[in-house]
């Protein structure tokens, strides 16, 4: 079980006017260079979404926080990229991600240190440091996921950035 990712989302676009310019590269190295941009810039939605959704994660002792990771690779001639939360915190992740009567935060009056009579608890209430269910994707009671917040935006700027490569590309490479 160590090490399963449970909770995972990947990212696919349009990518034909990438493919065109792709189709007219001549130098290996010019098509390197190409990639590279394509893979810094999904790098960077992907880190976006990941910042997104660790602010969300269900927090308790910051395990599942820190098991989160954006990865980006060349899979044939697509190029995607994921963020996962998993390791040793996978279990505990599917749990948090999936169920949506978990409670998070402490309800509205209730002191994490003191009873509601004013007296001092023997030992402070654990967790509740915040977070909710469905932080990376889907929609759950506490509101949207990273994903619903920023994919729509993460993928419009991954387009225009590509597009914009390839545009580059193809004028400097085209008669």
């Amino acid at each position: 079980m160590a090490g399963r990712v449970v909770s995972e989302m990947a990212v696919r676009f349009d990518d034909s006017n990438v493919k065109q310019a792709l189709k007219v590269v001549r130098d290996i190295a010019e098509t390197d260079a190409v990639l590279s941009r394509m893979k810094r810039d999904m790098d960077y939605a992907t880190e976006h979404i990941l910042g997104v959704a660790v602010n969300k994660t269900p927090m308790a002792e910051g395990t599942l926080r820190r098991s989160a990771q954006n990865h980006v690779e060349m899979k044939g001639v697509q190029l995607v990229g994921r963020v996962t939360y998993g390791g040793q915190a996978a279990t505990y992740a599917e749990k948090q991600h999936e169920n949506i009567h978990f409670r998070h935060t402490l309800p509205p009056g209730i002191s994490r240190t003191h009873t509601a009579s004013g007296k001092r608890l023997k030992e402070p209430i654990r967790g509740y440091k915040g977070g909710q269910a469905k932080y990376l994707f889907g929609r759950g009671p506490d509101g949207p996921s990273a994903w619903e917040e920023r994919g729509p935006a993460m993928l419009k700027l991954l387009e225009n950035k590509h597009a914009e490569h390839a545009r580059k590309y193809l004028e400097e490479h085209t008669p």
